[in-house]
């Protein structure tokens, strides 16, 4: 089940381009290829000054090694996340060992936790999953799954009235209102049967990053059953078999996502803003240099 909540004129991620794939969702796209790189007619450069979940997405969509909606576009990105997800965890370890003391460590870990969200993003448009949609599916699950006991002593779960009303918004996510959830004490760590009490459940920042990880993995297999390893021939894949794994792969890309926004901010004291901001300018500054991959050649230091 897809939700599209925004009417007509919302975001939509990109449909597969080819003649034996077929979708329900999503829009064919026209690429220009400038410089070896395939660019949306629809791009916008300006990022809109209060940043939102979809207009991350779309600007994602800019500047891609391989063309969009392709078997080829999906290995890139799957195997590049994966890549990533590594960095960032050997980050993640180095820092939790020089502690908050060295402050080029803090910044390549926020870097690296933005190439995760980069690299998830195009994954899921790459694949037709609206995350704008799949981050309030996950928030509508969290909040309906919690067990509010009437006790004297309890706090009220204020996280929990604010992503049910971000669960229903008929607008874009914003990022800022994501983060302010997640101050409140939001986690997006699913508990048995959805069952959260209020004494729980505690989990610490490396359970986040395993269920980063294993969201990163189960993201490839759906990626490659969406496009069947690559191997279309003359087969048709009927609308309901792509749409079905877009489902999952919505839903690991969400959760990937929402637990990344969750370390950043737990660890590093960072907003999303933060993270997506750093990334926003360094991939910017690696295309327009012609060094978007490490296989491009070597990269100065501004662009590490």
């Amino acid at each position: 089940m897809v939700y599209f909540n925004k009417g007509n004129e919302g975001y939509k991620p990109i449909a597969p381009d080819s003649e034996h794939i077929f979708s329900s969702f999503g829009c064919k796209v026209d690429s220009i290829a400038v410089d070896g790189l395939y660019n949306l007619v629809r791009y916008e450069k300006e990022l809109p000054k209060s940043l939102t979940v979809s207009a991350y997405q779309e600007w994602v969509e800019n500047s891609w090694k391989a063309k969009h909606g392709t078997y080829e576009a999906a290995q890139r990105f799957v195997g590049k996340l994966l890549e990533e997800v590594g960095e960032m965890k050997d980050a993640y370890d180095i820092f939790i060992a020089e502690g908050d003391r060295s402050e080029d460590v803090a910044s390549e870990l926020l870097s690296e936790i933005g190439d995760v969200l980069w690299c998830t993003t195009a994954c899921a448009s790459n694949s037709t999953a609206d995350l704008d949609a799949g981050i309030k599916l996950r928030m509508y699950e969290h909040a309906m799954g919690i067990a509010k006991f009437d006790k004297q002593d309890s706090k009220p779960f204020e996280w929990r009235k604010k992503i049910a009303e971000m669960a229903t918004l008929q607008s874009d996510l914003k990022l800022s209102d994501i983060n302010e959830a997640i101050e409140l004490g939001y986690e997006p760590f699913d508990s048995i049967l959805m069952n959260i009490s209020d004494d729980g459940p505690e989990y610490s920042i490396d359970d986040h990053i395993m269920m980063i990880m294993t969201n990163a993995v189960m993201l490839r297999g759906c990626v490659d059953q969406q496009y069947c390893y690559g191997e279309l021939g003359d087969t048709v894949i009927y609308t309901e078999q792509y749409d079905s794994h877009g489902e999952n792969v919505r839903l690991f890309s969400s959760n990937v996502l929402l637990h990344a926004y969750y370390v950043a901010h737990h660890v590093l004291g960072a907003s999303i803003e933060d993270v997506l901001k750093k990334n926003i300018l360094k991939i910017d500054a690696r295309v327009s240099a012609k060094k978007v991959d490490k296989t491009d050649g070597v990269r100065s230091q501004e662009l590490l």
